[in-house]
């Protein structure tokens, strides 16, 4: 069992090392939002949020032409929006958030411009939590795990699409809810209708792909078990010791996304 601490899969200073090592034909792929987040001016304790955007856009970039990469390209950039720049009250970019029309926000390109002259970078952005940091940077290692890969192929083009869909979740949670939140979540085991008490339930990020990701237990058993959570693609289940036996009991698997509209999830266990 992995430790609360111990979930980091792509620390501060590795994705620093590996931005070094992007090379100059990756270098020459990059687009319009590629430049514009690497330009963008973000305050201290916003760089670790930074530098695991420019991980995740370097897997971004090597993706061919198309219907994924510019699905990729419009999570990303929203997501880089609330948490590197923010939405102020008066920007164009918030109200369009708050009309519910996700895909009506302005490019990245643009949000980087404005918010020159709508008011200082990120002056109105906190840092991310650390758990909120930690998936993003989940979804970096993920990513490039997988690419160049071919993604024509299991279990490329389902750890990209994973990925994407990740990033979607908090993108929307941060127009709807507040940029860089931390969800509450509650885990029920039950047995048919009734609840059973006393299962440990563990989590963890982005798991369409084969590609390991850490797993961690829930800070209290069920039922049901609570914990709080960044916006998210998340894998729960539930195991339980029998008393007097070395045998574990094993609830059903479940891939929830979790946001402010599913914020509940029930385990059947044997």
């Amino acid at each position: 069992m992995a430790s609360r601490n111990g979930l980091t899969t792509l620390s501060f200073s590795v994705v620093g090392f590996c931005l070094l090592l992007i090379s100059p034909g990756v270098q020459a792929q990059q687009d319009e939002t590629s430049r514009a987040l690497a330009a963008l001016a973000v305050k201290d304790g916003l760089q670790p949020a930074k530098a695991a955007f420019l991980s995740i856009d370097r897997c971004r970039i090597q993706l061919p032409a198309g219907d994924l990469k510019e699905k990729f390209t419009e999570a990303e950039s929203r997501l880089a929006e609330g948490l590197l720049i923010g939405w102020g009250e008066q920007s164009s970019w918030q109200a369009a958030g708050r009309r519910g029309g996700y895909s009506d926000g302005v490019p990245l390109p643009f949000a980087v411009i404005a918010s020159r002259y709508v008011n200082s970078p990120s002056s109105w952005v906190s840092k991310p939590p650390p758990l909120y940091l930690q998936s993003l940077q989940n979804d970096a290692a993920v990513c490039n795990g997988v690419v160049p890969g071919s993604l024509n192929a299991e279990p490329a083009s389902s750890a990209i699409q994973g990925v994407i869909a990740d990033l979607i979740v908090k993108a929307k949670d941060c127009l709807s809810e507040g940029m860089g939140r931390l969800v509450g979540i509650q885990i029920s085991t039950k047995r048919g209708k009734i609840p059973d008490p006393g299962w440990t339930v563990y989590y963890k990020w982005v798991s369409v792909s084969d590609i390991p990701t850490a797993e961690t237990a829930f800070q209290t058993s069920s039922t049901p078990a609570k914990d709080k959570l960044p916006p998210g693609i998340y894998q729960f289940r539930a195991e339980k010791s029998v008393p007097g036996s070395p045998n574990v009991l094993h609830s059903e698997i479940k891939m929830v996304p979790l946001d402010a509209a599913h914020d509940r999830c029930e385990l059947q266990v044997p």
